[in-house]
């Protein structure tokens, strides 16, 4: 039987037998709603909107601790303070984050740097001087000889030092050839730099000092009725007027080193002797963290500058 297609604008088509009608249908009212976009794609029509939404914003933290060295520098410091003498007692190299007091005994905790999260107890007897958290730290004593307005040429130092080593809390006894291992003196234009001291055990030490090691000149000490005697330092400012200064200090302007620039053991064909209105006397090390060192005084010998 003949089949026919409704509308002269369709076609017939067979597949597998069965005859189709595909017909083209155009419509002509097609509208997208506002903010909306009629795409024709394929002979199909799409309508493409955009939606806005406007946006929460939520601020992003996140946490900053002490050892982010980005953000942080380490300075710290310490000041020891002596409630039965009402005043402060000296600049410390140990930088705990708390400190707790006990009787007999006082401990200091860390919440960051290399002993983070650690409690360490100190005990306060005589078995060992200048030891913390495991480590030895060096002990440091700088005082002034004034001249009252004088120059003078500075010849020598004799430094009354007990070196007192205890069997027990009680009992001692003393070493007269244990001092400071280090040593300098300066002024405003004068330094020795820095000077190791060694205590002459036997005449024949004189052939072997001063030795220069490094920054360092090794010199001898005379022991002398309880008293050390020193007389081998001279002025190795290399040149007054160089505009260099002789230490560097650290951030906090507490602890300094001797600027190797403006101070040294070599260069000067004649060595002279200190000499200034002033001079300041600087003590540092130990020999033996065993010994408790207790500088009792200090005479000089000096000489008035005429000329």
């Amino acid at each position: 039987m003949a089949c026919q297609c409704i509308s002269e604008s369709c076609e017939q088509i067979e597949i597998e037998g069965v005859i189709y009608c595909s017909c083209e249908t155009v419509i002509t009212n097609i509208s997208c709603p506002d903010g909306c976009t009629t795409i024709i794609e394929n002979n199909n029509i799409r309508c493409s909107c955009t939606d806005s939404v406007t946006p929460t914003v939520e601020g992003s933290r996140q946490p900053i601790f002490f050892d982010n060295e980005t953000y942080f520098e380490d300075v710290s410091w310490t000041i020891s303070y002596d409630p039965t003498q009402g005043s402060w007692l000296s600049y410390n190299t140990f930088y705990p984050d708390y400190s707790i007091s006990h009787n007999g005994f006082f401990q200091v905790g860390y919440n960051w740097g290399k002993h983070k999260e650690s409690v360490w107890a100190h005990l306060l007897n005589n078995s060992s001087f200048c030891v913390f958290q495991g480590e030895k730290h060096i002990p440091q004593i700088e005082y002034i000889v004034a001249n009252e307005n004088v120059n003078k040429i500075l010849n020598s130092i004799s430094l009354k030092i007990e070196g007192i080593h205890y069997q027990n809390d009680w009992d001692y006894a003393l070493n007269k050839n244990i001092s400071f291992k280090n040593m300098y003196i300066y002024n405003r234009t004068n330094n020795t730099g820095m000077l190791g001291l060694n205590p002459q055990l036997s005449l024949t030490d004189d052939r072997k000092y001063p030795q220069t090691v490094g920054n360092t000149q090794e010199i001898l000490f005379t022991s002398d009725q309880g008293s050390q005697n020193i007389n081998y330092f001279f002025n190795r400012v290399l040149q007054s007027q160089n505009n260099i200064p002789q230490f560097n200090v650290d951030k906090n302007n507490i602890f300094k080193t001797i600027n190797t620039n403006a101070v040294k053991f070599t260069g000067k064909s004649v060595l002279e002797r200190m000499k200034g209105d002033y001079f300041l006397v600087n003590l540092s090390g130990m020999m033996d963290s065993r010994y408790n060192l207790i500088l009792k005084n200090s005479i000089n010998d000096e000489t008035v500058v005429t000329d």
